[in-house]
């Protein structure tokens, strides 16, 4: 368990000393428009990116609110799970194997 103890101290310092930190400063520095569209870019772009994009999410309920933030949210999660399968489409024939 001193392993478990270890990871969870990690996670909480990185969480109070990195995460909240970049909240704060992008709800402090940007308006409402241009946090709107980086939060929109940001969860739609990094789960291709594979980055977490929960930070995100928090910011976009806590800036515009239950009914905003979840607008804001659904519609970029459904470009986010659209933008994988579309990059995979284009390179689907360079892919694909020929079974037969």
């Amino acid at each position: 368990t001193p392993i478990l103890w270890m990871a969870l101290l990690f996670y909480f310092y990185f969480y109070f000393q990195v995460i909240i930190p970049i909240i704060n400063w992008e709800t402090n520095t940007f308006s409402s428009p241009v946090l709107a569209v980086l939060v929109f870019a940001s969860i739609a772009l990094f789960p291709t990116l594979i980055l977490p994009s929960s930070p995100s999410m928090w910011v976009a309920g806590l800036t515009f609110g239950y009914g905003f933030g979840f607008l804001l949210i659904i519609s970029a999660a459904a470009v986010g799970v659209s933008l994988p399968f579309l990059i995979g489409s284009i390179f689907y024939s360079k892919i694909e194997v020929h079974a037969l």
